[in-house]
């Protein structure tokens, strides 16, 4: 039996491949679904990591975490992405109360920071790809997106244990809730 690589390695695979392919002018598919690829990569990424986290790692646990992970919202997760990205650059007071008790450092981790930002970098350009047609994406954009996935993915691997990154991580999935308190 052979290496098992993460969906989110074999996402950034191929954003790397499709931004490479096609030698002198790109096609624009390949680009877009490049850019697509990368910001899924963190997707994918983060729900792998909050069902794990939640659930557990072990195989017997593996269909409720395909259960939870259908529960993620896009939206939910680049509000709460958007607010710890305030966080950081506005305060710590930008975060709800619940969500700061958490923390006792009153600290972000430079990881998760990476990561939320990247998060909502790629999801907006993500749309831009998917459902703006009138504007052409160049190779080196595409590529500068894609390394920014795979930047921010080891820089959460470094921040994932990290009490910042165990609150942003609940937040993913309880945002809408814990902001009507």
């Amino acid at each position: 039996m052979g290496v098992v690589v993460p969906f989110k390695s074999q996402l950034i695979d191929q954003a790397h491949h499709l931004a490479a392919k096609d030698p002198g002018r790109p096609l624009q598919a390949n680009l877009r679904r490049a850019v697509s690829g990368a910001y899924y990569a963190l997707f994918h990424c983060l729900v792998a990591d909050v069902t794990g986290l939640m659930l557990g790692q072990n195989k017997e646990a593996q269909p409720l975490r395909h259960v939870m992970a259908r529960t993620f919202g896009h939206t939910e997760m680049a509000e709460a992405s958007k607010s710890f990205s305030k966080a950081v650059s506005k305060g710590f007071v930008q975060l709800h109360d619940s969500i700061r008790d958490c923390i006792p450092s009153r600290a972000i981790h430079p990881g998760v920071a990476t990561m939320c930002s990247a998060f909502v970098v790629l999801q907006e350009a993500r749309h831009k790809a998917d459902y703006d047609l009138s504007e052409r994406l160049s190779r080196n954009e595409c590529v500068a997106f894609v390394q920014r996935a795979e930047g921010a993915i080891q820089a959460w691997n470094a921040a994932a244990r990290d009490p910042s990154a165990r609150a942003y991580m609940l937040s993913l999935l309880m945002w809408k809730k814990m902001r009507r308190d």
